[in-house]
């Protein structure tokens, strides 16, 4: 009965986003984009910005050519550089002093969130260990910065998880049961530009083409599951993060094949067309066993980047909060292609964990 309420809910939540007031950022594109990025605001009359990142990405430089231009231009700015890899209430309370949200200018270094195409934001209750979803369309940004040039020195480790996290949104906004002709579109070619390049950008990061392309990935990706939804990948991983800061990426890399094969018979039909996309499968093959090779072809992407296929720590004391907030953020809202139960999202997290 829950399930025909849940489906129901979906169905009419899906009718609705027609009407929201939806916009795609501008995109600035290709190598040493970023330069050009202060112009932008100068073009805007905007006389005073705030930047917002993390100590690393301060420290490493990255945004040197911006504060360089702003500087030229006669611009102010203020840069919050506390910003964790789980975003906290504490990093939106230091930050925050505008009441409305201004323009939004996005520049992602890495390939993977999606965030310069979504709704969404992601925050961490450091208190409760609760990790929660926050989507409002204002939040999609005005402007967005795609320079590969900012991801060329990012980790192996970083490369891959992000990477995944891009492949994750896209099979479960294609899986899903609120696709639109659009994001059916965006989430295949995720899903081939994946598959083709990023095992080069983790092996050899300073291929731009591949970086690139990762880059462009994770844009559609993101597009793709802002208006698709993702999944019970997502309502587990958020739960790691929450409790044990395990990065987003990389919960969704080790989660994924998990959670697609345990779906079992209600996904063969969506993930044998991605299997025939990628050219894993034969004539002969029944739409199970091309499933059954497209996990498995996830799975061997993720030994190949020395990801792990289980998540160390995980307390079972912790499990049925985890399973109950898990639940919470996945139903009735996420459009998925089977709804689990509490016991059936336990069983989850005994074969997640090591």
């Amino acid at each position: 009965m829950y399930g025909l309420y849940a489906r129901l809910f979906q169905k009419s939540f899906k009718a609705g986003m027609y009407l929201l007031p939806w916009r795609e950022p501008e995109l600035m594109l290709g190598p040493g984009s970023l330069d050009g990025l202060a112009g932008k605001v100068k073009s805007l009359d905007i006389s005073s910005v705030l930047i917002i990142t993390d100590n690393a990405i301060a420290k490493l430089g990255l945004m040197d050519p911006l504060l360089v231009g702003l500087n030229s231009l006669g611009i102010k700015y203020l840069v919050y550089d506390k910003t964790v890899p789980n975003p906290t209430i504490t990093n939106i309370e230091e930050a925050r002093g505008r009441k409305r949200i201004p323009t939004l200018f996005v520049v992602p270094t890495t390939s993977g969130t999606g965030s310069e195409a979504t709704l969404a934001a992601v925050v961490t209750n450091s208190e409760t260990h609760e990790k929660y979803a926050i989507n409002d369309t204002s939040l999609i940004p005005h402007y967005a910065v795609l320079d590969p040039l900012l991801t060329v020195k990012l980790p192996p480790a970083i490369t891959a998880a992000t990477g995944i996290d891009a492949l994750t949104h896209a099979v479960e906004a294609y899986i899903g049961n609120s696709n639109t002709k659009d994001t059916w579109k965006d989430s295949r070619e995720v899903v081939q530009l994946v598959f083709s390049n990023l095992f080069e950008a983790y092996s050899n990061g300073d291929n731009l083409q591949a970086r690139t392309n990762m880059q462009w990935a994770s844009y559609l990706a993101g597009k793709a599951f802002t208006r698709a939804y993702v999944g019970n990948v997502h309502a587990i991983a958020h739960t790691l993060g929450g409790f044990y800061n395990v990065p987003h990426g990389l919960a969704n890399a080790i989660i994924l094949p998990h959670v697609l094969e345990y779906y079992g018979k209600n996904v063969y039909e969506s993930l044998s067309e991605l299997a025939d996309l990628i050219g894993i499968t034969s004539r002969s093959d029944t739409k199970k066993m091309k499933a059954e090779k497209f996990i498995e072809e996830i799975r061997k992407l993720n030994r190949s980047m020395n990801i792990p296929e289980q998540v160390d720590g995980i307390v079972a004391e912790d499990i049925p909060l985890m399973v109950k907030r898990a639940s919470a953020e996945a139903n009735p809202l996420y459009p998925v292609p089977q709804i689990l139960s509490k016991k059936e999202f336990t069983a989850l997290y005994d074969i997640i964990r090591s």
